[in-house]
């Protein structure tokens, strides 16, 4: 790995980054191209053994190595063959269960799709096209010879467009790139970057998810745009109650009575409406939850069918920050509210395309029951007991949010912070790393594939980009 030096490392937050900002402006069709059906002979892509389900890695639902199909894969790297392993599943899952996933509006094995593998200077070293209507036009198309069984259609190796050669070098994608006079959805694969790149399968997670913002933002013309988190409330209390909600929503996993989802709903939804008349919370929440934690669920939907589990609990009552509180924690509280609605039948897909608030349509869900009716202070004494408000609060009092800085989705963070987020995680880390270690000195220590570091690390939101200092990855 190349020294890093003084440089801090950009996190980015569950491998997920804000809607604004990322795309180009151009103003090109979307063109659909529908490769050819998959083989029946196609072999399923592998996990190591110790990721499958049962083992203990198989419950992170993280870090998982990506083994490549088994075929002849004549002179392609380990790299182009897990990315291809990656996507023949993406593409296969796609086509037969998009609307297990999200609908057949989204269909992520139709969007034409770009990955630019590039070097830590920032070079652009070789780019694939998959899906593209004009891909054996484009300058220098060279035809990639794949299995057919991986159902992948024409895939063409190209020489990058200025355009893209020229984007600065750490933006991770790019919605809506022009190739070949195509919009596109672009990807980077940096060098030396496990977290964004198809070492594992996450990176799938990573490409259902972010590609899911451009069929909002692209494709389907979703009003996203979030409001400034430096606008949160920094009120003590409004922040112990918004991670009392975590609390709540988190009981809705293992939840399979309708009943006990809807009670669940009810004392949210109390708390919410409780924050919304106390606090100035304005529509950031809901907007946050209708854009990240739609594409949160939809990920989460994807990783299930193919018998990886859901995106694991992330930081719930722990992570008391301003980046959590005004911008992480919506991945999940929008996932959950998404998953419940499903759960309940409830035909809320098409209402939140149209901008209705996922709190709008869970109350629809209580509507007709006695829930609805129950005083509202009663719901949150309940929850508050249940779930330990008081020590959230007590927490939550000690982070002196007042004076805490947003940073958004993405932010600096030193190597010492790396360090210490292991430690707070109980992984064990030589003594001698301190603020002076460096990010090599720091991965070269640890095993970033081992399930408890990567956990560990997705716990606190780190994931590890080559961005120089103080670049913002939105």
């Amino acid at each position: 790995m190349k020294p890093v030096m003084s440089h801090t490392v950009a996190i980015v937050l569950t491998l997920t980054v804000v809607l604004t900002a990322c795309g180009n402006t151009t103003n090109t069709e979307t063109a659909l191209a529908e490769p050819p059906p998959s083989s029946s002979t196609k072999p399923p892509p592998t996990s190591p053994p110790d990721d499958r389900e049962g083992s203990e890695n198989f419950a992170t639902g993280l870090g998982h190595r990506v083994e490549p199909a088994n075929l002849d894969w004549g002179e392609l790297d380990l790299n182009d063959q897990r990315l291809f392993t990656i996507m023949s599943e993406i593409n296969e899952t796609f086509r037969n269960g998009a609307s297990e996933i999200w609908s057949e509006k989204y269909r992520l094995d139709r969007i034409p799709l770009s990955f630019a593998y590039r070097s830590s200077d920032g070079t652009i070293t070789k780019m694939y096209v998959l899906h593209h209507p004009a891909g054996a036009s484009l300058p220098g198309a060279v035809r990639v010879e794949l299995d057919e069984s991986l159902g992948l259609g024409e895939v063409y190796s190209i020489d990058a467009p200025d355009k893209v050669a020229s984007l600065a070098d750490w933006i991770p994608f790019e919605f809506n790139a022009d190739i070949g006079g195509t919009s596109s959805m672009l990807f980077f694969i940096p060098e030396n970057d496990p977290f964004l790149s198809p070492q594992t399968w996450d990176f799938a997670r990573f490409v259902v998810h972010e590609a899911f913002h451009r069929h909002q933002l692209i494709d389907s013309g979703w009003s996203t745009e979030p409001p400034d988190g430096n606008e949160y409330p920094r009120d003590a209390h409004n922040a112990a109650l918004a991670l009392l909600e975590d609390r709540v929503l988190v009981a809705t996993d293992n939840a399979t009575d309708d009943d006990e989802i809807r009670r669940r709903l009810a004392q949210f939804l109390a708390i919410r409406r409780y924050r919304t008349e106390q606090f100035d919370l304005g529509n950031l929440e809901t907007v946050q939850e209708l854009a990240e934690g739609t594409a949160r669920y939809v990920e989460n939907r994807y990783a299930e069918l193919n018998g990886r589990p859901r995106h694991p609990t992330t930081g719930v009552g722990a992570m008391v920050s301003l980046d959590w509180l005004a911008f992480g924690r919506f991945y999940d509280s929008g996932a959950r509210l998404g998953h419940a609605l499903e759960h309940l039948g409830a035909d809320w897909k098409n209402a939140v395309a149209e901008g209705i608030p996922l709190t709008n349509l869970a109350y629809e869900e209580i509507s007709d029951t006695n829930l609805a009716e129950t005083n509202l202070a009663e719901q949150i004494k309940e929850a508050k007991a249940e779930f330990g408000y008081t020590d959230i609060l007590t927490e939550v009092e000690a982070a002196d949010l007042r004076n805490a800085e947003f940073h958004g989705p993405a932010a600096s963070i030193d190597e010492a912070q790396i360090a210490q987020c292991l430690a707070d995680n109980g992984v064990p880390i030589d003594d001698d790393l301190d603020s002076a270690a460096t990010l090599e000195t720091l991965l070269n220590r640890i095993d970033i594939f081992d399930s408890e570091v990567s956990a560990a690390l997705r716990n606190c939101g780190i994931g590890i980009t080559n961005a120089p200092p103080g670049a913002s990855t939105r």
